[in-house]
């Protein structure tokens, strides 16, 4: 966490409160952890005589996948599925074939050789895999969204927040002048999209829509456009870290702040490939996508 503010500031009391409840939190969460890796992994950090305690968690017996059907609904898009095939061509005879089966293929993308399919039952998506290529990854197509979408506030969480105002700078120890921070890197940010503004540059923003053009899904969010303010927002209102940053606004989010696993990894691939220095993703889910993980793995490759 950052920490900040000038000593006889006035938020300075109410920062170092907000600072020591977030200690507290800090060791309670450490305890918690402590607990779960106690019950989980007995012997972890226990070693023979002579020997040293293992730097890392020993493998965890590794558990059968769960069947679509035991995931929560909260979880996954019903009905939607992510597959991955060895080369172009398997999945163009899937795709070939999908359609003859009245299966929908809602999008596609070479990276992975992925595609998204919309199926009526489980049992119309294994009749259609007795006859096609088999694919070599697949899993469900999960919900992505952004914080207030996942973890909505509650009444009794509202004490836990405080609002940054103009003050991101301060709080996030930025004691020099930034004018200049940001100049020739470009910044991607994928979220709900990018919206005009006054603390924004409308020169420095490039958008770029991931989501299909139903007429639903054009605006931009309110999420995606403060997170772009605290990167690089200029002037009294919202001072950015890195003002003169070039903002690449990718909309992977609805204006509501819903979105999918697959389109996600499209818009990290986007970014990769339009040149971004850094990619912002300010979102969360509650599954792990095996095309989200490769696309962040060659985001990564490429900053090597």
């Amino acid at each position: 966490y950052f920490r900040g503010g000038d000593e006889g500031s006035p938020r300075s009391a109410e920062f170092e409160a907000m600072m020591a409840r977030a200690d507290a939190e800090k060791r309670k969460v450490e305890a918690d952890v402590g607990k779960v890796r106690e019950d989980l992994y007995p012997t972890y950090g226990k070693s023979a005589p002579g020997e040293p305690a293992p730097a890392v968690l020993p493998p965890r017996k590794k558990a059968q996948p769960a069947g679509v059907a035991e995931k929560k609904e909260h979880e996954v898009i019903p009905g939607e599925y992510i597959l991955s095939f060895y080369g172009e061509g398997d999945k163009a005879a899937f795709i070939k074939l999908a359609a003859r089966e009245g299966v929908r293929v809602l999008d596609e993308m070479s990276f992975c050789n992925a595609v998204r399919i919309s199926v009526s039952s489980g049992k119309v998506l294994e009749g259609l895999l007795r006859d096609a290529p088999a694919p070599v990854s697949n899993s469900p197509n999960y919900r992505v969204g952004d914080p207030e979408t996942l973890m909505p506030r509650t009444n009794d969480m509202q004490g836990q927040y405080l609002e940054f105002g103009n003050m991101a700078l301060q709080w996030l120890g930025v004691r020099h002048v930034n004018a200049n921070w940001g100049e020739g890197v470009t910044i991607a940010v994928l979220d709900t999209g990018v919206g005009k503004s006054s603390f924004l540059k409308e020169d420095n923003i490039v958008r770029v829509n991931m989501l299909a053009d139903d007429g639903k899904q054009s605006g931009e969010g309110w999420h995606g456009t403060a997170v772009a303010g605290l990167i690089a927002g200029s002037g009294t209102e919202v001072a950015g870290i890195a003002p003169k940053a070039k903002i690449l606004s990718i909309k992977v989010l609805s204006a509501e702040g819903v979105g999918d696993s697959f389109t996600l990894a499209i818009g990290i691939n986007e970014a990769i490939d339009r040149g971004a220095a850094v990619i912002n993703i300010c979102l969360g889910s509650r599954g792990v996508s095996y095309v989200v993980k490769a696309a962040v793995e060659r985001a990564c490759e490429g900053a090597r």
